[in-house]
């Protein structure tokens, strides 16, 4: 695979995927950088149940965000398009907030959701401030949280978890962070050269052939059909699958030889075509990551792209979940190009991400940070949630983070779709076929779905 084209200059490279349509739709300042993003910042929090040295804390941040060199990126617009920029480097401080207390009621105090949404949620003023946020919000030796929230320019959530796994080492060792195996600049540095992309677009253009614009109707109960670019997420609807879906998930991925991540954009695939008039196909997340030297890259990797229904009719439930594997394991990757510069597109109603489960990070031997749950979050939101545009009609996160468990958060448009529950319990009896009753004639399954 031969190397991309130099950069523009040593710190200049044209800009990377989602980044393109960043610049071309935010606020940009008079030179043309990128000032306030569009898009939703990529954030966390992380719950400490136990003692923090805060000056041991500040030091790991500091080292850690400046060694990685997408923290330090601008994005800008110009005559060739939107480029990127690598400033240099600086460290970042960790902001430390005492509150009266962090939990109330098993939850987020009052006073602590004050203190964490703006600094969660605000947009960065990206010419005045550095590209995130890292907080530690503290009410003495117990009960700390760590927080984390970052322009989408800069990171996706992949890189996230990178990100906190490193300050975590830094902070246990006392030492500043071992080198990234491959920083961002090399990353784009190592992409194929324009000819390959191209290739891979065009492949995607054949792939899409067979559903072109507008698309079949989506006919969820209640909804009406809207233009992809009407979509407006102003619905937020969350559930946990308990026993016995989380067995039953198990079996399916036992008996059809699929991965569970697989198995259930197989399964939103099947469940979202049960409301369909005809074939949807889905919108996907990749993180980039197609080469194994990849995995440890901490950027804005984040890849649209489209998760299509299988071709030849299949006649089971189970020959339609594996069919959709088939259908979408060799898809040419797209190394940060966008699926639109191949043509227009039909509506994607549906779109969907497989959330790698949050493992707790060690910061000692017997200290650790746990992902805080969107139960535990909820004060947050008390206010009600902004609505904003969307590429989709909903947004299906799926969450294995419990064993035997399934966690779904969905957000939506609720003129498209006003009960997501309809969604889930659909997906629930497809994975309850796939394990049960996988030769089921998909016409006779499809009634009783």
């Amino acid at each position: 695979m031969s190397s991309s084209p130099q950069p523009i200059t040593v710190n200049e490279f044209p800009a990377y995927g989602q980044q393109r349509g960043m610049v071309l739709l935010s606020d940009l300042d008079d030179d043309g950088f990128l000032r306030t993003n569009v898009s939703e910042p990529v954030w966390n929090v992380l719950r400490i149940d136990g003692p923090v040295d805060t000056a041991r804390l500040a030091q790991a941040v500091a080292a850690v965000t400046e060694s990685v060199d997408s923290l330090h990126v601008r994005l800008r617009d110009t005559e060739q398009g939107p480029i990127v920029v690598f400033d240099k480097p600086r460290p970042f401080e960790l902001e430390v907030i005492d509150v009266e207390r962090v939990t109330q009621d098993g939850r987020l105090s009052p006073e602590a959701a004050a203190a964490l949404a703006p600094r969660l949620f605000d947009k960065i003023d990206l010419q005045q401030s550095p590209t995130g946020r890292i907080c530690l919000l503290t009410a003495g030796q117990f009960g700390n949280l760590l927080t984390f929230s970052f322009d989408h320019s800069t990171l996706d959530g992949w890189s996230l978890g990178l990100l906190t796994k490193s300050i975590a080492q830094s902070y246990r060792s006392g030492t500043a962070p071992r080198t990234q195996a491959r920083g961002f600049r090399e990353y784009l540095l190592s992409l194929p050269d324009a000819a390959a992309q191209e290739r891979h677009l065009t492949g995607w253009k054949e792939l899409l052939a067979e559903h072109p614009p507008p698309g079949m109707q989506l006919h969820f109960p209640g909804g009406i059909s809207k233009p992809d670019g009407n979509f407006l997420i102003n619905g937020h609807f969350e559930t946990s699958l308990h026993f016995p879906t989380g067995t039953q998930m198990a079996t399916a991925v036992g008996q059809l030889e699929l991965t569970r991540a697989e198995l259930l954009a197989a399964v939103a695939g099947l469940a979202v075509n049960k409301w369909a008039s005809g074939p949807q196909p889905l919108l996907g997340l990749r993180h980039g990551r197609h080469r194994r030297e990849d995995t440890l890259v901490m950027g804005p990797l984040v890849e649209p792209y489209v998760s299509l229904p299988p071709g030849a009719q299949p006649r089971t439930v189970g020959e339609w979940l594996t069919s959709h594997r088939t259908a979408n394991q060799h898809t040419p990757p797209l190394y940060g190009r966008s699926i639109r510069e191949v043509g227009a597109l039909g509506p994607r109603n549906v779109a969907f991400n497989v959330i790698p489960p949050a493992r707790p990070v060690p910061f000692g031997s017997s200290l650790k940070g746990e992902t805080a749950t969107q139960e535990y979050l909820a004060p947050l939101w008390a206010g009600g949630r902004p609505s904003v545009p969307s590429t989709a009609a909903m947004w299906v996160n799926f969450y294995m983070d419990r064993p035997g468990e399934l966690d779904v958060l969905i957000t939506h448009d609720q003129d498209v779709i006003p009960d997501p529950g309809i969604f889930v319990e659909t997906m629930r009896r497809v994975i309850a076929l796939a394990a049960q009753s996988p030769d089921i004639e998909l016409a006779v399954a499809l009634t009783h779905i």
